[in-house]
């Protein structure tokens, strides 16, 4: 639940890391709740893996190996299911427009 990061009903920014979200052709099953569909827009060799680029409610960039994209025939326009593990999603409050964040500080 992303209510406690932002308090109850607040909005929220969720960040997660690309090597953390899977990419499947089927609809995954089991412990991740984070699934949902997405259609590929790009894949990019970035050293030893690729980067793939899903549109979707939201947009995700996944980090996976090249024998995956093989495997899973990944390519601009194919039909995935993405999936992210709660524990690897990092979720900070929204701050109002103009808010960076600093606080006054009581030197009296």
């Amino acid at each position: 639940s992303a209510g406690g990061a932002g308090g109850a009903g607040g909005a929220v920014h969720v960040a997660l890391r690309p090597s953390a979200v899977g990419l499947h052709r089927t609809r995954p099953e089991g412990s991740p709740r984070n699934v949902w569909a997405g259609r590929v827009t790009g894949v990019e060799a970035v050293g030893d893996r690729v980067r793939v680029a899903v549109a979707g409610a939201p947009d995700v960039l996944a980090d996976v190996t090249p024998d995956a994209v093989a495997d899973l025939d990944l390519s601009a326009g194919a039909e995935v299911w993405v999936s992210v593990k709660a524990t690897d999603l990092a979720v900070y409050p929204v701050r109002p427009t103009g808010d960076t964040g600093e606080r006054p500080v009581n030197t009296g």
